[in-house]
């Protein structure tokens, strides 16, 4: 029995094989990392149905394994078993190109352990990727402006813009709209927002000048760049400025709005809040009305989005965040990397306060087996030692009295035991002629 549980106890504390690969028909896989950590972009709460952008380049992805078109791309969760929704933006296999669109279920706080796999290398799979793939149901829009034509167009590919659209093919995802004063327009329905009085808006610019530029239009609500702010007006009445913009640099803006309160973000981070109503909603949604320079990513969503879900996305979607980090791996590599089990998993993401305790235990830990050690010796010796005195003592007759004056066993108790009574015999004078005869007293 007690060896059974000593086993079990072994066997707890070996590696546990992490799942190494979600399906052998598929040779190649990229490894994303999404860092909320201190090192990384840090959150403080989860967020969850994350629309993340994902590129990948000959640096973390082999163009020359996938097929041409893209079409193997398959996207897994970090168990390597549940299938994530995504949709392809760009996939240029001759430049070795591309830009994923990936619903992450829920990005933890503080660790650098949120990530996903994208899989390619099986030439005889076929596409999975699907429009608006990428984001949730409560995604009215989001305008990639994008290599597939018509651009400008919707996830949904449902809708348009009106007139001329201009495209830069190098932009910050993949294609952006080039902006020359002139709106993109789209006729855009405003029921959804209306009937869950929530907005959340954000767009990615690239401003020629910051002094007075027109970002978005929507009805009674516009977003406006003015000497390098954000403002926010809404019905001509409430205005909510803050934040800095800078020219020739890219970053998103965006707007939470619902529930009598307005909140501005500049660079995925909350730069004002006041209070505000949700206006009338109706025409058309009017994109760089006096504005130059360049525009990307313009996404809209009948829901307040958090915080931390602004944060990542910005994150994900910028060029210069720390959040995302990627990497190459083949199925023996990844077999590998990831039989570290959850001890690994756990010394990985030990705390200050937890390290100091386990310091402390360890101490303990030590000087128990010291002790243990030292009483072990004890007892061996005492035992030795015991042996030995019970040998002379059955074999003694008339020196019974006299054993002291032989060997002496310093660790036997029986011994000192002995020489105890010896002591009280001899106070007795036991063994002498003129000695009294023993009693109790």
């Amino acid at each position: 029995m007690r060896n059974a549980l000593i086993a079990l106890a072994l066997a707890g504390l070996l590696p546990t094989a992490a799942h190494a690969w979600w399906n052998p028909d598929w040779t190649e896989r990229t490894k994303i990392t999404l860092n909320t950590s201190s090192q990384g972009l840090e959150t403080k709460e989860a967020a969850s149905n994350v629309s993340v952008a994902v590129r990948l380049h000959s640096g973390n992805f082999d163009f020359a394994a996938a097929k041409e078109d893209g079409s193997d791309l398959r996207v897994i969760a970090a168990d390597d078993k549940t299938p994530l929704k995504f949709s392809v933006e760009r996939f240029d296999g001759i430049n070795e190109l591309a830009v994923l669109w990936v619903q992450v279920p829920s990005v933890l706080p503080g660790t650098d352990k949120n990530h996903f796999h994208v899989y390619a290398g099986n030439a005889k799979a076929g596409a999975e990727a699907g429009e608006g793939g990428g984001f949730d149901a409560s995604t009215l829009a989001a305008f990639h402006f994008s290599d597939k034509a018509p651009g400008g167009t919707d996830h949904l590919g449902a809708l348009k813009p009106s007139g001329t659209l201009l495209i830069e093919p190098n932009g910050l995802l993949a294609a952006s709209a080039r902006l020359d004063g002139k709106p993109i327009q789209w006729a855009l329905s405003d029921k959804t927002v209306r009937d869950a009085d929530a907005l959340t808006l954000s767009v990615w610019v690239k401003l020629d000048d910051v002094a007075n530029a027109g970002i978005l239009q929507w009805g009674g609500l516009s977003l406006r760049v003015q000497a390098g702010r954000l403002l926010a007006r809404f019905d001509n009445k409430a205005e909510l400025g803050g934040g800095d913009v800078t020219a020739g640099r890219w970053t998103q803006l965006a707007l939470r709005l619902g529930s009598g309160k307005a909140t501005l973000f500049v660079a995925g981070a909350q730069v004002a809040q006041g209070d505000a109503r949700l206006p009338a909603l109706d025409g058309l949604l009017s994109l760089g009305e006096g504005a130059r320079g360049l525009a990307d990513e313009l996404q809209i969503a009948s829901v307040l989005r958090s915080a931390e879900w602004i944060a990542v996305a910005a994150g994900a979607q910028g060029a210069e965040s720390k959040l995302v980090a990627s990497q190459r791996e083949a199925a023996g590599e990844a077999a590998a990397a990831e039989d570290h089990g959850y001890i690994g998993v756990l010394v990985k993401n030990l705390t200050v306060d937890a390290w100091v305790v386990i310091i402390i235990l360890g101490i303990m830990f030590v000087v128990a087996c010291w002790v243990m050690v030292s009483k072990t010796l004890l007892v061996g010796r005492a035992d030795k030692d015991n042996r030995r005195f019970l040998k002379r003592f059955r074999n003694a007759d008339a020196d019974l009295l006299t054993l002291e004056t032989g060997a002496l066993h310093p660790h036997s108790p029986l011994f000192r035991l002995y020489q105890a009574g010896v002591r009280e015999l001899a106070k007795r004078k036991v063994g002498q002629a003129d000695a009294k005869p023993l009693s109790g007293a």
